[in-house]
This record gives C-alpha cells, sequence and structure tokens, in this order.
C-alpha cells in the first residue's frame, strides 16, 4: 500500500497489471508457464486490488487521500451500475474479496461477508474501523502514511469519519490541477484536512525525502478485536508552508514539534476516543481542525464553550457530538466560507463557482491551545442515528499528570478514560502502570478496558473479574508485517 496517494489512479494500474500478465502468460517465451516473478507479480496486482477494496466507505466511495477529488461519488449511480453490471453479464462477479464487499455496500448482500472488518496498513501507513459491511455501519479512516511519490497532500494523522449513512468528519478534497489561488492553499494544508497544525502552519512531510518502497512497518501499534479496535499514527517532521492564519507562505521553519495521534474505537458502544499526544521544546499553538460534512449547516453546528463540546442538530440524518478535554483548556472556534487574498477557512472542494470564484462552504471547527512540553488532547466522538445526544453525562477527569474524562451513555454504559505520558493511572476502581486507560463498564456485564503502556509498543484488552482483579485477554503491539491469508477458507488480513 506504499503507493500513489491519489487512489483513484490506482484501479487503472491494477487493470494495466492484468493486460501485463496475459500478454506474457499467452507469449513466448512464456507461453503459460508460471515462473516466481510471475506469480509475485500475480500476488501484488492482488495485494493492490485487496487494499483499494478493504479501504471502501459505507457508501461505496473511496476516502479522500492525495489530490483526488471524491465529491463527484454519487451512492446512488454506483448502485445503478452495479446492478446494471449484474444484469448485463446475467451472474455475479467472481468470489474476491471485492465482489464479497461491492454485494453488501452496493448490492443486495447475498453473499458472505468478509471475515474481518478493520483493517491496518503498517507498511503504507492507513487506517480502517469499521464495525459492519453495510451502508449504514460506522467508519473512521485515518491516513498515517510516510513520504511517498505522487499525489501527495499534508494530510499526516488526518481522520474522516461517517456513520448512519452520513458523511461526519470529512477532507475537504482538492483540485490538483488547478491553481485557484488561497482555496488551492487551503485545500493543499493540513488544516483542511481534520489534523493538527502548529502556529498556523501546516505540515510539510512533502519536503521530506522519499522512497519508492518501504520494507519495514511503520512503528505504530494497531489492534482489533469483537470489543475495540486500537490504531495510532505518528508525525516527526518539520511544519512550515502556508499559514492558515496570516497568509504568510514560508519554508519548513518549526522542526521541534512531534505528533501522535491514537484512535480508540469502542465497538459495543458505537464511538471513538482520539488522543493527540504532542511534544515540543518551546511554545506552540496546536490547532486541531475538525471539518464537518457539507451536509451539516452553519446553523446545525452548535458549540458549547462553557462544556467544550460541540454537537450537530440536523432532523434529516445521523449526527455527531465531540467533548473536548485539554490541560490547560482550549478555545473553540467555527468558520464557514471565510476568504480573502491570503487566507481562507471552511470550503469543501465542491462546485467551484466561476462567477464568485469560490467552492462550497461547510464549518471547519478549530480546538486551539498553547503550550509546551507534553501536551495531551482528548477527544470524544459519538454518533448519533437521531437528534438525540446519547451521551448524557460527560465530566473532564483531569488530574495533574492526566487528561480524560468519565461519561454516561444513555444505555447505562459508563466510559472512564485517562491519557498521560506515564505512570499510575486509577479509573474505576482500576489501577494499572501506563500512558492510557480505558474502562467501559454497563449494568450485569463484566467490566472491560484497554491499557496502553509508556513504552510505545505494547498494551493489552482486558476484563475484571468477579474478584476485582484484571484478567488480559489479548496482547496490543506493533505489526510485524502484514499478508492476505485464505488459511480460514476467506480472506483476511494478518500481521505476522
Amino acid at each position: 500500500s506504499d503507493m500513489e496517494q491519489s487512489f483513484n489512479y490506482n484501479p487503472g494500474l491494477i487493470h494495466s497489471l492484468d493486460s501485463v500478465l496475459h500478454l506474457a502468460s499467452s507469449n513466448p517465451p512464456l507461453a503459460g508457464q508460471h515462473l516466481p516473478w510471475t506469480n509475485r507479480f500475480d500476488q501484488m496486482r492482488d495485494y493492490r486490488e485487496r487494499f483499494l477494496d478493504a479501504v471502501l466507505m459505507p457508501d461505496g466511495g473511496r476516502p479522500a487521500t492525495g489530490c483526488d477529488n471524491t465529491w463527484n461519488y454519487s451512492r446512488e449511480d454506483a448502485v445503478l451500475a452495479y446492478a446494471n453490471r449484474q444484469t448485463e453479464y446475467n451472474a455475479t462477479e467472481p468470489v474476491t474479496l471485492g465482489a464479497m464487499i461491492r454485494d453488501h455496500l452496493l448490492g443486495q448482500g447475498q453473499s458472505a461477508e468478509p471475515n474481518f472488518t478493520s483493517v491496518f496498513f503498517p507498511f503504507g501507513g492507513w487506517l480502517v474501523m469499521r464495525d459492519g459491511w453495510t451502508p449504514n455501519s460506522l467508519y473512521a479512516f485515518m491516513k498515517t502514511s510516510r513520504p511517498a511519490p505522487g499525489h501527495m497532500r499534508e494530510g499526516g494523522n488526518g481522520v474522516a469519519m461517517s456513520a448512519y449513512g452520513r458523511y461526519l468528519i470529512v477532507n475537504s478534497g482538492a483540485d490538483a490541477y488547478s491553481d485557484r489561488g488561497v482555496f488551492s492553499r487551503y485545500v493543499d494544508s493540513t488544516v483542511s484536512q481534520s489534523s493538527i497544525s502548529v502556529d498556523g502552519f501546516s505540515q510539510v512531510l512533502n519536503a521530506s525525502e522519499k522512497t519508492q518502497s518501504y520494507n519495514k512497518p511503520i512503528r505504530a501499534r494497531a489492534y482489533t478485536s469483537a470489543n475495540f479496535d486500537f490504531g495510532e499514527g505518528i508525525y516527526d517532521s518539520p511544519y512550515g508552508g502556508w499559514n492558515f492564519q496570516t497568509g504568510e507562505s514560508v519554508d519548513a521553519t518549526i522542526d521541534d514539534v512531534r505528533h501522535v495521534r491514537q484512535l480508540m474505537f469502542i465497538r459495543e458502544v458505537g464511538a471513538w476516543i482520539i488522543t493527540d499526544r504532542l511534544t515540543s521544546v518551546s511554545d506552540h499553538t496546536f490547532t486541531t481542525s475538525w471539518c464537518l460534512s457539507p451536509e451539516f449547516s452553519n446553523t446545525e453546528v452548535v458549540v458549547h464553550r462553557e462544556t467544550a463540546s460541540c454537537k450537530t442538530c440536523s432532523q434529516s440524518s445521523a449526527n455527531i457530538e465531540l467533548r473536548f478535554f485539554a490541560s490547560p483548556g482550549m478555545d473553540i472556534s467555527k468558520h464557514v466560507g471565510e476568504s480573502d487574498e491570503t487566507t481562507a477557512l471552511g470550503w469543501r472542494a465542491i462546485n467551484w463557482d466561476e462567477t464568485k470564484q469560490r467552492y462550497t462552504p461547510a464549518v471547519d471547527l478549530l480546538t486551539e491551545l498553547r503550550d509546551s512540553g507534553d501536551v495531551i488532547i482528548v477527544t470524544l466522538v459519538v454518533p448519533t442515528p437521531s437528534e438525540s445526544s446519547r451521551v448524557t453525562e460527560c465530566n473532564p477527569a483531569n488530574t495533574d499528570k492526566a487528561v480524560g474524562f468519565d461519561a454516561q451513555l444513555a444505555d447505562g454504559t459508563a466510559l472512564n478514560y485517562l491519557a498521560s505520558t506515564g505512570g499510575m493511572l486509577s479509573a474505576n476502581n482500576v489501577e494499572v502502570d501506563g500512558q492510557s486507560l480505558l474502562i467501559i463498564s454497563k449494568p450485569e456485564e463484566r467490566t472491560r478496558g484497554l491499557v496502553l503502556r509508556a513504552d510505545g509498543a505494547t498494551g493489552s484488552e482486558f476484563e475484571i473479574g468477579s474478584s476485582g482483579e484484571m484478567q488480559p485477554i489479548a496482547e496490543i503491539g506493533i505489526p510485524k508485517g502484514f499478508a492476505w491469508s485464505n488459511a480460514t477458507g476467506s480472506i483476511a488480513p494478518v500481521y505476522g
């Protein structure tokens, strides 16, 4: 998956590989022979195809990553095209992983489901978390890639989320082959891709040395189980380029900041916890951008500064609630369709208006704090299928060494979470040595949770036994590799 980062270019490569393989196998000197290099060639063709299928969003489209613009994708058109293709050939597609996925996302769901949901690509740096293979499934995508050739934008550790058939957190998208002044600078920068900017400046990963391929996984933990998913991304390159606050453009000037973003998906709850860990020598202003779907109008995005939270209130479809926790506190601001000659905020690369010289306005929600040393920002993300909030109570649980919260959900679930740089953490009568502790408790059910250890390489999922003892279920670690396996009779990723 260390590849051209505009995903729209990659399906064409698969068709080209098919043509090359057919040409080689049908003519001398091969003439039907399968040699080691042709087998490897065939394998890598399949790996590329499975990657592109495994990252598909619930609506059947691919997430925006590089300079591709995915806003012209139509699920209705894709469903119709899928149905017409099935009718035209009077048969289902071959039973490949992609065929199974498209049948459930675009068709009638008559085939067997893939026997995995979430997937991590530790060489390329892509994380997908989902709870199923339906158009209404919960889905999160994070780009954590290293420098790569091709159409690459500065969106390291950027996230996108959808739930209940609706985009919630998005990437602005881009318009690769046109220079539209300040709008091009905005969509190419980090602030438009739901990640963190520093002192107003963007990441400048593109300025780093690139390589055609990587033969070792990124040293970032990943884990998936029936109860939880966990994944993390690391950005430790400079910041510079265009500044969304001042409009100036400079070479990379900030090189003392390291950003680690950690995603926890609580499957049974249908919620995410995002922990941003920033380390710096000097004081910096850290701005986290949350680019909301353009389906939400300005009035439907309500900010509650007194509780450091934001909730959408759309009557037509799904909504999202975000709760922010940090020490020191942070400022929250909302920006929609702002622009002048040098700066811009709150746009999506949809429907360029030639007369007004602008794209489609949408809400950029920004949280901002200034600090140095070890800075931790925690965000609870709770999607909901209706306008009603699923969070009945949520309070900060910050200590002098940790940031976190205690939350109560409408179904009776209690969430307790703490994040620190390391040391003893205590929540809901559970005490452990680590950098993060998550506790999930429900009436008449066993308490379970996750712990991440301060070594940055390990952790575990656990249950609390009847006597209050912690019982490990499985270890969390850094993937040693990646392969697609058919050992169980169905294609699935393995990370050994």
